[in-house]
């Protein structure tokens, strides 16, 4: 069980981890003169600090029963669901994943927290459906990775590709996405999908060879002879 959540953990949280929260900002956007804000602000700066020192346990009890003022930080939420995401805590990590969607502009580690600490608590569907809820307000590329995600865990291979297929034609950061499609073969169990995934990729400016690179025996294996030679000479010019 404890290697299914480290997992669990390493694919929906794998950004945070290199994430330096940053505390400037909270002294441009909170009024000096507040004794209560001043009090505020070194709440968040001890608690960031203990995350950063990756002692979670510590940074939890720092803004415990406080965490809804934290929310409301623009970094709140990465902060606050980082620190339940380490733990484990899975019930915290729902609750208060759902107190982020409900901003204006949801963090999107908020949809990355839905969908882990539900699929740990074996609720696969309602975390589908809740995400599947936020798509008309919003098109967070982490909501279509979560969602990508989920269905591939619910074997819904053709929802998992479409939504990887969108990810991957409208994110900046493709190559990352790209790389985590890799390791998920039952996914590319398909010549469609391949051929349109080729296409998507073809048309990119900027190439990763390395991430790009691993596609070449997958298009050999499906017999794409077109992808695969394209691709050949695609990475000769990087």
């Amino acid at each position: 069980m404890k290697k299914k959540y480290f997992y669990l953990f390493f694919l929906f949280f794998f950004p945070i981890g290199s994430i330096v929260f940053s505390f400037q900002w909270i002294k441009n956007s909170l009024p000096s003169q507040s004794k209560k804000n001043i009090d505020f602000q070194e709440l968040f700066k001890q608690a960031n600090t203990l995350y950063s020192e990756q002692k979670y346990v510590e940074a939890k009890e720092a803004f415990q029963n406080k965490e809804k003022l934290i929310l409301e930080l623009n970094e709140g939420c990465d902060l606050v669901l980082s620190v339940f995401a380490e733990l484990k805590d899975y019930e915290n990590l729902e609750f208060f994943s759902k107190e982020c969607l409900k901003k204006n502009v949801p963090s999107g580690i908020a949809f990355d927290g839905i969908a882990a600490s539900f699929v740990a608590q074996n609720k696969t569907a309602q975390a589908i459906e809740i995400l599947e809820g936020k798509r008309s307000d919003s098109s967070h590329e982490r909501l279509l990775a979560s969602l990508a995600h989920l269905y591939t865990i619910d074997k819904d291979w053709e929802k998992a590709r479409s939504l990887y297929l969108e990810l991957i034609e409208t994110s900046f950061i493709w190559s990352a996405w790209l790389s985590r499609l890799l390791k998920n073969k039952k996914v590319f169990e398909q010549r469609v999908f391949l051929q349109k995934l080729a296409k998507i990729i073809f048309l990119k400016e900027f190439g990763f060879p390395k991430v790009e690179g691993r596609l070449l025996q997958i298009f050999k294996d499906f017999k794409l002879n077109y992808e695969f030679k394209t691709l050949q000479n695609r990475l000769s010019k990087k």
